[in-house]
């Protein structure tokens, strides 16, 4: 019985590097080089770290502090299961905190200091413009607000 069900099946198959258990997969002979870790944080460093900057909201909202402050900062000995958000214990989205919008000349989405910053025209109506990068103006700005 030993290895005929390596593969999950009774079929005496043996899972291994192959391309007949694979398809055409190329193998590779050496490991890839991947970038190590810059800053290794204890673990109560990584949790606050991430209680200071969790969140799907630029600024926290309602929803952000309840899940962070809750459920996190409980580490999970507080809590209930969401099933639906307009109910207890999330009550819906909450007010949505408004303010100033920044300065947009040409009204293409992208606030000027971002476009000065980047090389990009504030006059402009550019923001479909596609970036050396190979986006577009505003998914760059979009991007860089995360």
């Amino acid at each position: 019985m030993n290895g005929i069900m390596q593969d999950g099946n009774l079929n005496g198959w043996i899972l291994a590097e192959t391309t007949d258990n694979y398809s055409d997969v190329d193998f590779q002979t050496t490991k890839y080089n991947y970038p190590t870790v810059g800053t290794l944080l204890s673990p109560l460093d990584a949790l606050n770290k991430v209680i200071a900057s969790a969140g799907a909201s630029k600024s926290r909202d309602h929803v952000d502090t309840y899940l962070i402050n809750t459920e996190l900062g409980s580490l999970g000995k507080i809590g209930a299961t969401i099933s639906d958000p307009t109910v207890s214990p999330i009550n819906g989205p909450g007010p949505i905190v408004g303010g100033t919008s920044p300065l947009d000349s040409d009204q293409d989405g992208i606030p000027d200091d971002y476009e000065k910053a980047h090389g990009t025209s504030p006059n402009i109506y550019d923001s479909a413009n596609i970036a050396s990068n190979g986006y577009a103006n505003i998914e760059n700005y979009i991007n860089s607000l995360v």
